[in-house]
């Protein structure tokens, strides 16, 4: 049964005519009256008494359209909802990647698609996009054994650091084989937490 003979069958109730209808659709009104047979058809009931002169609902139609007038409304309901709503953009991304990239970016966003709602999901955690229900994430690093679509956005670099305070008084840092000697701050992450690659003229070093 298709929404459409519904709603036509709805309309015809509501105006008392089949030509009112067909002139709202623009369309003939026998196209209108092929669809109201149909749904009869359909439903194994007449839904109109009609001559040449007059159409009437029946019991059978007039009960029809009781139950099938709430059910429409609420359709017609959803569909406004999400017309006007705008869509929805679920971006995941890390808090440092979101508070000095995104954020600066969110102004221009909003101006430019204003019916978009946008919501950040920002973790350093892995997720599971599925589950998520995210529809953007913005990740450091390469994606091994995925079937999810990969654009490149930019180049990163990581830097070890430290301060001159702290070289002064601890044991010479000239190589990446001299950090077992020191103390390191790393991130909580797992493929950073115990060790760093570092690259030097296309050769790397894992320390």
């Amino acid at each position: 049964m298709m929404t459409n003979d519904l709603d036509i069958f709805a309309r015809v109730i509501e105006l008392g005519s089949f030509a009112t209808v067909a002139e709202e659709r623009g369309v003939a009104p026998s196209s209108i009256s092929r669809r109201i047979a149909a749904l009869e058809h359909q439903l194994k009931a007449r839904l109109f008494h009609r001559d040449t002169r007059n159409m009437q609902p029946t019991s059978a139609g007039e009960h029809f359209y009781e139950q099938i007038a709430p059910l429409l409304a609420d359709l017609y309901a959803a569909q406004e909802g999400v017309m006007s709503g705008g869509e929805k953009l679920r971006v995941a991304a890390s808090p440092s990647f979101g508070q000095y990239v995104l954020a600066s970016l969110l102004a221009r966003f909003r101006q430019r698609y204003p019916d978009i709602r946008l919501e950040l999901l920002l973790s350093d955690n892995k997720i599971d996009m599925i589950s998520e229900r995210v529809d953007l994430a913005i990740r450091h690093g390469q994606l091994h054994d995925s079937d999810l679509v990969v654009t490149k956005l930019a180049e990163t670099r990581y830097l070890a650091v430290a301060g001159k305070g702290y070289l002064a008084k601890s044991e010479p840092l000239l190589e990446p084989g001299h950090l077992k000697y020191h103390s390191c701050l790393a991130f909580n992450l797992q493929n950073f937490r115990s060790n760093w690659t570092f690259r030097r003229n296309g050769a790397s070093v894992r320390q």
